[in-house]
């Protein structure tokens, strides 16, 4: 699961990202019991939560095998720039970003967007320090980010 180029810091660093990303995540996304939630609101957030979803995989079903909760590219594996890839650097965060905020607005009770909100600084933290490893991996790293945005894609006028 993890790349053998890394020293045993960097893995230690990676796991503590997903397990700190897994346990808000749980947070967020257990069912409450009781929700009182109007028809409208249940259906937007549906709907932001799977067009969140929707962006997670698309950037997922990209990675193909190379798909890992690790924030360290695995041996053997290539720069993805097509695709998802080719709107912003991170779909898969940026799917789980969207989903999870909109779950953490519309779920109700003060720890759920709280929780949204942690997971989504850290997801951002751990883009940055993902992409330093990408960027020792990967020369052509550095031009696909500057061309590429990290999370919200660039919206252009026709």
């Amino acid at each position: 699961m993890t790349s053998t180029g890394f020293n045993l810091k960097e893995q230690l660093q990676g796991y503590a990202y997903v397990l700190a990303q897994s346990g808000l995540f749980v947070l967020i996304f257990t069912p409450r019991r009781h929700t009182h939630r109007s028809a409208a609101v249940r259906t937007a957030a549906a709907l932001g939560i799977g067009t969140g979803a929707v962006v997670a995989v698309a950037g997922a079903r990209e990675l193909g095998p190379d798909l890992t909760p690790m924030p360290l590219p695995r041996d053997g594996s290539r720069l993805r720039t097509g695709g998802a890839y080719a709107v912003v650097r991170h779909p898969v965060y940026t799917g789980v970003m969207a989903a999870s905020a909109v779950r953490g607005l519309t779920a109700g009770g003060r720890s759920r967007p709280a929780a949204a909100a942690a997971l989504c600084a850290l997801l951002v933290a751990k883009a940055g320090w993902e992409e330093r490893q990408m960027r020792a991996r990967f020369p052509e790293y550095r031009e696909y980010a500057r061309r590429t945005p990290r999370f919200v894609p660039r919206w252009r006028r026709q």
